[in-house]
């Protein structure tokens, strides 16, 4: 009995012994295991901030190459300047003075102007500063432009037009015009033929100020009486007669257009500074766009007219705070009423 108890005891620490062996292996393996899991965790920290800081390099980069694409783009398209310090002018130029064109020689050391008959207007040596030029000891107001410069973020380089180098100088008075295409120069020439300028050198202004030519057309007033009535030998009223924008008829408040007017042409009354517009009884007619861009404010029509164009205001203008004096149920009434105005305009019946 004693022999097989002790062989039960026997079994018995076995079984403990080999209890006890499963258990520390099992907590090895668990230790283990958490010992993995947390390299595991820590590898998988590792890579999270590594892609953090790759995903933070590509982001500074994105916004560093952003950077420098707009300020290459800001730079590319900055306005044109002209360095009138190292600006350089040599070569030949063709001269619109008003209505005349001559030719601009410059070298290095001389600035020669001779107009179209091939008299000298200006000779010497010359200096060029800011929006000025000294010649021969004498300074004379100048602007330069170099058209491709300036355009070279719009200009369509397929398109059908050309661009030009030219420069500005005032000469007694007139804005002198070089560029260095001969047709160009003389575009602007032609041009000139309706400044003022141009009407001054014809002796074409009378001593009221008023500018007529042999059509009995009145091309511009220049005078600085705030009421006028257009003189009786006029017939027609131009284009910009009393335009601000081309410097006419500045201190005029009231204009009157008496009968002897057989016809008011187009933008005849563009942007004058007229406040106020009386047409008078016995004028012929307006024409289309006779009011175009006006800014008179009060307009005062006759019972009636011989015609009177659409859109005598301009197409779909908006007026604005106009005020239409007319005579009730005339034709100058139906043709209001007809007109479709859009904009602020009373009617005013008399």
């Amino acid at each position: 009995m004693k022999k097989d108890k002790q062989v039960e005891n026997n079994q018995n620490q076995n079984v403990e012994t080999e209890n006890k062996k499963t258990s520390t292996q099992i907590e090895k393996d668990i230790l283990a295991y958490k010992d993995k899991a947390r390299k595991r965790k820590e590898n998988r920290m590792k890579e999270m901030r590594k892609k953090y800081r790759i995903g933070i390099g590509l982001a500074a980069a994105v916004v560093i190459i952003a950077l420098i694409v707009f300020i290459a783009v800001k730079w590319a398209n900055r306005p044109y300047k002209v360095d009138y310090d190292d600006l350089e002018i040599n070569g030949k130029w063709y001269a619109a003075n008003i209505d005349d064109v001559g030719e601009i020689n410059v070298s290095d050391d001389k600035f020669e102007y001779k107009d179209s008959t091939g008299a000298v207007v200006l000779s010497g040596d010359y200096d060029i500063s800011e929006k000025k030029i000294e010649i021969k000891d004498k300074t004379y107001d100048f602007e330069y432009f170099d058209e491709a410069k300036e355009g070279k973020n719009v200009i369509d380089n397929e398109a059908d037009f050309s661009v030009n180098k030219y420069f500005i100088i005032k000469i007694d008075g007139n804005d002198v015009y070089c560029s260095d295409s001969l047709e160009d120069a003389e575009d602007q020439a032609d041009s000139n033929l309706d400044t003022n300028a141009y009407y001054k050198k014809a002796d074409m202004f009378d001593n009221s100020g008023f500018a007529v030519d042999e059509e009995d057309r009145l091309l511009a007033y220049i005078g600085d009486d705030e009421e006028i009535t257009i003189p009786s030998q006029v017939k027609l009223l131009g284009e910009n007669a009393f335009s601000k924008d081309y410097d006419r008829a500045m201190k005029i408040k009231t204009i009157n257009v008496p009968s002897n007017i057989q016809a008011i042409e187009p933008y005849a009354f563009s942007f004058t500074n007229a406040s106020k517009i009386t047409i008078a009884q016995g004028v012929g007619g307006i024409k289309t766009d006779a009011f175009s861009d006006c800014d008179a404010k009060e307009f005062y029509f006759p019972d009636s007219m011989g015609y009177i164009e659409p859109n005598i205001f301009g197409e779909n203008a908006k007026l604005k705070g106009v005020k239409l004096n007319i005579k009730k149920d005339s034709n100058v009434d139906n043709y209001f009423k007809n007109a479709n105005l859009q904009g602020d305009y009373e009617i005013v019946y008399r």
